[in-house]
């Protein structure tokens, strides 16, 4: 009996009815035993082979402990593991060599992970020993087909509009994480809508699904509206946004310093009078923040000769103001003066120049 794995080499020899016997024969007769199992070297994903990936086939390397009979390997030993959530997938076997095969899933309906098991005593040797047990890849795959969406496009908290100030700030929010190397400042312009001009963009991560993208120069002011460009971006997958996106959200860029229009006496104040309080009109090339405009923005222009007199402010409407001298201690000529760089628009672009009334009102309670 032959009891254990080994190469045995046979010699014959002839007997005849006589008893005589002859020399063992030249040729030999060699018989290899073999009972060991095959078993699994390594079960890992290709060489080159990505996750994730939004491409087929998906391919693992299976790596045997011994040459296999390659025509008991077949597609129909392997299914996904248990743990893998891929759902539909269909498998294929590609032989390398005798102890190296490939093993691919071709096609997948449902999206999730990919870990091809082997089915136990599936797969044979040359001598018909078979896999003692079941063995499933050490490497998972995702495959992930979904393209990537904009959950949100709006300006950054914090932003204000109008602005004055660099850099004018937008935060952009997908459904996924992204492969961030692929957003970059070549992927956004203004909007059509949008209508400042000469726009240099930037991109910053905030985190894998944040981003904040940002205007660092503007040379024509007007509204800032950043529009990402289709398939422009991508996932770790590389799925591709399937469409172009705006903000939601408009920035007024505005560097523009407001001018005095007229700044003349209220209509039906008289001159001269000796009635208070003595009124003004203050008219703005554009609507101002109203809030910075106050009384103390206001004296007496040096040619006027009034004395001890008070001002107040009061808003006809976003772009006129009442200036009046509400008290008078000394007979003269009032002309208000606004200082220069005083009040603001809601950009916070202030005058840039001082202002006095083109009209001169003389306060006079002489009696005669």
């Amino acid at each position: 009996a032959l009891s254990s794995d080994a190469t045995f080499v046979f010699r014959a020899k002839a007997v005849d009815p006589a008893g005589n016997t002859s020399a063992c024969s030249a040729a030999t007769l060699s018989y290899t035993r073999d009972t060991t199992a095959p078993t699994i070297s390594s079960f890992v994903k290709k060489v080159g082979q990505g996750t994730p990936t939004n491409a087929l086939p998906v391919e693992f390397t299976l790596t045997f402990s011994e040459a296999m009979n390659g025509a008991t390997i077949t597609a129909a030993d392997f299914s996904q593991d248990p743990a893998a959530t891929a759902t539909g997938v269909t498998w294929s076997v590609a032989t390398v060599s005798s102890t190296v095969y490939t093993i691919s899933a071709t096609a997948i309906t449902g999206n999730g992970t990919v870990i091809p098991k082997l089915a136990i005593t599936s797969v044979a040797d040359p001598s018909g020993n078979t896999n003692a047990a079941a063995a499933s890849s050490t490497d998972t795959i995702t495959y992930d087909t979904v393209a990537p969406t904009i959950s949100s496009f709006v300006k950054k908290v914090g932003q204000g509009t109008p602005t004055n100030a660099l850099p004018v700030e937008f935060t952009l929010t997908f459904s996924e994480a992204m492969n961030g190397a692929t957003i970059t400042a070549a992927d956004f312009s203004q909007d059509p809508a949008a209508t400042a001009t000469g726009v240099t963009w930037s991109v910053a991560t905030v985190s894998s699904t944040v981003y904040t993208i940002s205007a660092t120069a503007i040379t024509g002011n007007g509204t800032v509206i950043p529009k990402l460009a289709i398939t422009s971006v991508a996932d770790p997958a590389g799925n591709t946004n399937a469409a172009a996106a705006s903000s939601t959200d408009t920035i007024t860029y505005d560097t523009t310093a407001p001018t005095i229009s007229s700044f003349v006496k209220k209509v039906g104040q008289g001159t001269p009078t000796n009635a208070l309080p003595v009124e003004f009109t203050l008219t703005f090339s554009e609507a101002m923040n109203g809030a910075t405009i106050t009384a103390a923005d206001f004296s007496q222009d040096p040619a006027a000769t009034a004395t001890g007199v008070t001002w107040s402010v009061a808003t006809v409407s976003s772009t006129v103001y009442t200036i009046s001298a509400t008290a008078i201690t000394g007979n003269g000529t009032v002309i208000p003066k606004l200082a220069i760089t005083s009040v603001a628009d809601p950009s916070g672009n202030t005058n840039a120049a001082a202002a006095s009334s083109t009209d001169t009102i003389t306060y006079d309670t002489t009696a005669p």
